[in-house]
Formats: C-alpha cells, sequence, structure tokens
C-alpha cells in the first residue's frame, strides 16, 4: 500500500490542520516538500486553497513542482480541462478534481479522455449526518454515500475519499466508512483520508484493501499536533 503525505497551500503559504479548524504553519511551501522529498513517501499530495489557477499561480505551481522528484499530486481549483492539462505540463504526475465532476461532467470526461485515467484522481469529502454518510460540497450535501456509483465511462485512475469529520483530528481511521467505500467494489484504486495518527493506523486501513493512505497533520506534526516537524515514524 502507498502511504502518501498532504499539504496545503494559500497564498504561498503552506499550512496543515489541527481538528481541521486550527491552521498549523509550515512556512515556504518549497521547503515543505523539499522536506517530504527526503523520506519515504510514495506521492506527496499538493492542496491549493486558493481555489483559482492564474498565470501567476501556474508558476508558483511550477516552482513546487520542481521541489521535489517523487510523483506529485495537485487538487484545488481546477475548472477545466485547459487548467489541468496546463498543470500536468509544469510536472505534476495526476490531478485532482471533487467539484468537476458534479457540476461539468463533460469537462470531467475530458480531462479523463485527454490526460488519461491514471492521471486523475476523484476527491469525494464524505461527512457523517445523523448516522448515514453524504458526499459533501462547498459545504452542501450532494448525495448519500450509499448512492454514489461510477461507471466505466466515468472512472479515475484512483478515487480519494476524504473524510472531512476526521482531518487533522488525529484520531484514528473510520471503519464503518472504509467498509462501506471497499463493500462498493469500485474497479478502481482507493486512497484513503482522514484520522491517520501513525503507522499502526496504515496497517489498519491495509486491512481493507485500500490502495493507498494520503496523510497530512500527522505527516507534518508529532505530538499530537503539538509540534512542527516532519514525520519518518511511519516508515520505521
Amino acid at each position: 500500500m502507498r502511504i502518501n503525505c498532504g499539504v496545503f497551500i494559500e497564498e504561498m503559504i503552506s499550512f496543515t490542520t489541527y481538528k481541521f479548524e486550527n491552521k498549523i504553519y509550515l512556512g515556504c511551501p518549497q521547503n515543505s516538500i523539499y522536506h517530504f522529498d527526503k523520506y519515504g513517501y510514495d506521492e506527496i499530495v499538493i492542496i491549493n486553497k486558493t481555489k483559482y489557477i492564474d498565470s501567476f499561480q501556474l508558476l508558483f505551481l511550477k516552482i513546487l513542482s520542481e521541489a521535489s522528484y517523487k510523483p506529485k499530486c495537485y487538487g484545488g481549483g481546477v475548472k477545466s480541462f485547459l487548467q489541468a492539462k496546463h498543470i500536468v505540463e509544469i510536472g505534476f504526475e495526476r490531478i485532482s478534481v471533487r467539484d468537476l465532476f458534479f457540476e461539468s461532467r463533460t469537462e470531467y470526461l475530458k480531462i479523463i479522455q485527454e490526460i488519461g485515467r491514471q492521471g486523475v484522481t476523484l476527491c469525494i469529502d464524505v461527512q457523517l449526518f445523523q448516522g448515514v454518510y453524504f458526499i459533501v460540497s462547498n459545504n452542501k450535501i450532494v448525495m448519500p454515500l450509499v448512492e454514489f456509483t461510477l461507471d466505466d465511462e466515468n472512472m479515475p485512475g484512483e478515487l480519494f475519499v476524504n473524510n472531512i469529520d476526521l482531518n487533522g483530528t488525529l484520531s484514528g481511521p473510520d471503519i464503518l466508512l472504509l467498509k462501506q467505500i471497499m463493500e462498493k467494489k469500485l474497479k478502481t484504486n482507493i486512497n484513503y483520508c482522514g484520522g491517520i495518527r501513525d503507522i499502526e493506523d496504515v496497517n489498519i486501513v491495509k486491512q481493507f484493501g485500500i490502495s493507498a493512505v494520503t496523510i497530512f497533520t500527522a505527516a507534518s506534526t508529532i505530538n499530537n499536533g503539538n509540534q512542527k516537524l516532519i514525520n519518518n515514524s511511519f516508515f520505521k
């Protein structure tokens, strides 16, 4: 199973979160990515909270892509095939899309067709309401998770399942969510994110047949999020 690390960027600053609300600033994004590059993480996931992509952003992202030799996945603000194409051209191996899948299926399919499935990650944000899992987008409920399906035409190279209730909580993975996702028997790789604390949690997720985990807070902090430090304990 692949173990990925993740970092948020916004206005040229990198950060992670603790309990999703409290930002932990990590400083210069290039330095964060450079240090992640030294350890055993399989992929670096960069999520841009700026939510728009212009020529200046592309220049900045090109600098980030050159800060590491590891495979990198970019997510944030991708609204069209053309934007996705530019991001791949500047050095990112994978594009993560979320809202686009629900808002413009035509553009999503064009990205799949032109870039290739293996270069596309579909992210779904999952949240629990009154005992039921829902997919949410822009703080709105899209559909119950039980209704979510992917046919062969829509199938990405990877489905990124992001449990937003557990982001930054360091409380362990959501076992029930993992079960529900795997019961769908989707014909793609599954990447789980949410609550991961340590290698024991990674091994729990692995037992479900998950292809990858992506770790944000625990990858760049120690002592329950109280100290900033690139965490290499996942590889000891």
